[in-house]
């Protein structure tokens, strides 16, 4: 069973593609958790850059399930954030306006 040190250094062995650290060192290793035969943690990244870090967690998985006795390995890459926009329509038969909502996945400049 790996210890929490040995999960650590395994994780900083993965370098950070804009930094050069490690992904602890970086702080991109979010509430890591290490019990018996497995481990997790988010990985906390730029709202932009979900793509660009998609194969950082592949790499931190697999050499998370490479370590003797993990069994189960968890590594969350959030998808990136839809932006929504409050408008208001006017309500079928009235003139009072009702909230509605405009989400644009690609950002509010699209």
């Amino acid at each position: 069973m790996p210890d929490r040190d040995t999960v650590i250094a395994t994780l900083d062995a993965i370098l950070d593609p804009k930094s050069g650290r490690g992904l602890v060192a970086a702080g991109l290793a979010q509430g890591l958790t290490v019990a018996e035969d497995r481990a997790g943690f988010v990985m906390e990244v730029p709202a932009g850059d979900t793509a660009q870090y998609a194969p950082i967690r592949d790499a931190a998985e697999a050499a998370l399930k490479a370590l003797p006795g993990m069994t189960r390995v968890s590594v969350i890459l959030p998808p990136p954030p839809r932006y929504c926009a409050m408008r208001y329509q006017p309500r079928a038969g009235t003139s009072h306006a009702t909230p509605g909502r405009r989400c644009n996945p690609a950002g509010p400049q699209a």
